[in-house]
């Protein structure tokens, strides 16, 4: 970059720390261990496979049963029994220091996230 064509300037360059080798959007959501969940009464449940999470559904569906059977009436609630796969996360793709000048004042630390497509490998 031609520096005299922007004319006269009294700033220093900042000097950045050097980022870590980028990785793409591709390569991150590979690295990412597909999930699975229940949604339940306003609670979400993690689950590491899709069988933990069906069967976690199932038992709850069998607790909104049985009230359905002591009270005679099912609860609202049991309309809103979800499960299945996370397909998307966010993650944590940079982190430096703060650098005076390049990030606004008062942080000591950068952090940057990204939402990414869980694929999973």
């Amino acid at each position: 970059m031609n520096r005299d064509y922007l004319g006269p300037t009294t700033e220093k360059p900042v000097d950045l720390p050097s980022p870590p080798a980028p990785a793409t959007r591709e390569a991150i959501s590979r690295t990412k261990k597909e999930r699975w969940f229940v949604f339940y009464d306003g609670s979400f449940f993690l689950h590491d496979t899709e069988g933990e999470a069906k069967d976690h559904a199932e038992h709850l569906f069998g607790c909104e049963e049985d009230e359905a059977s002591r009270y005679g009436e099912w609860s609202e609630e049991v309309e809103f029994i979800y499960w299945g796969r996370v397909a998307g996360c966010v993650i944590e793709v940079e982190r430096r220091p703060a650098v005076p000048g390049v990030d606004p004042d008062g942080l000591d630390e950068f952090v940057r996230y990204e939402l990414v497509e869980v694929k999973g490998e």
